[in-house]
């Protein structure tokens, strides 16, 4: 019979549901201290996926954010070459300002998102016709 010394302290964590071989794990291991710990569904989650690491970067650089990201610029101030006057800018220009060729793509990249149309009701910016108007 061999007997085998243990020189160095060891951790397992086992992930089981079955209460009969948790049972005979603990009468196995009857000199090493056991520790049980019972986790529901609710204690198990994720924090963070890929997914969601890659849908939040597709967001980020989507066209509707660099929109959103424009109109903040404009309502501080900036892109003056931008305007034709009073608080005006024509969405030909803006739409080739974010490098977007087609009218059709501006309107259904940008301007019928729903964080777009959010944006622009809570800041009264008006999107109708061939201008975006600020409030003012």
């Amino acid at each position: 019979m061999k007997l085998w010394s243990m020189q160095y302290d060891t951790d397992c964590i086992i992930f089981i549901n079955n209460d009969e071989v948790i049972k005979l794990l603990s009468e196995k291991l009857k000199h090493c201290t056991v520790e049980s710990e019972t986790i529901t569904a609710s204690d198990v989650g994720y924090a963070y996926t890929k997914k969601d690491k890659y849908i939040n970067k597709l967001k980020e650089n989507s066209y509707a954010s660099k929109f959103i990201q424009l109109l903040a610029e404009l309502q501080e101030g900036k892109h003056q070459e931008l305007a034709c006057g009073n608080g005006k800018y024509k969405k030909k220009v803006i739409r080739e300002y974010l490098g977007i060729q087609d009218t059709k793509n501006f309107s259904s990249l940008v301007l019928k998102k729903s964080n777009v149309i959010e944006y622009c009701q809570t800041r009264n910016i008006d999107l109708s016709g061939q201008t975006i108007t600020l409030a003012s």
